[in-house]
């Protein structure tokens, strides 16, 4: 988001990601390769959600790059609504990018108003179309079967 702000005097901008799966399995996984278990994502899962964890996962202490992506996703709305916001900035203020428990539609309203400066016309318009684009996504054959990076 760094190199698209570039040069911007105050700009106001909703970092937004698409999908119930917002991840690439090349991201979690190369081809060929075992999982590594990690600590550190061990670490911010539990920071998040300390019962988060399976008993297994307690005992190892570590979790899977794919397992925390996972966690990740059904921690925000990505799961429940189809996009998440990511991080936002409003005029004259500092980015925003803890936004890991906003998770039902009444918190991304609250956020996305805040972001609109109140407008609630403007909020459904947005949501008419993050969702009716989820639906179109939801039946293309070539989303199916394909990973879009």
């Amino acid at each position: 988001m760094q190199d698209l702000l570039c040069g911007l005097q105050s700009p106001i901008v909703m970092d937004i990601k698409m999908g119930i799966r917002t991840y690439l399995e090349s991201e979690v996984c190369k081809p060929g390769e075992q999982p590594k278990y990690r600590n550190d994502l061990y670490q911010k899962m539990t920071k998040v959600d300390p019962h988060a964890a399976t008993e297994e996962e307690r005992e190892r202490k570590s979790i899977t790059k794919a397992r925390y992506m996972q966690f990740r996703e059904e921690m925000s709305s990505s799961a429940t609504l189809g996009f998440r916001i990511d991080g936002q900035k409003l005029e004259m203020g500092f980015p925003m990018r803890d936004f890991k428990h906003v998770r039902e539609q009444p918190d991304v309203e609250n956020r996305f108003l805040q972001f609109l400066n109140g407008n609630h016309l403007l909020w459904s318009n947005c949501l008419q179309k993050l969702t009716q684009f989820r639906d179109i996504c939801t039946k293309s054959d070539f989303l199916k079967c394909h990973e879009v990076g």
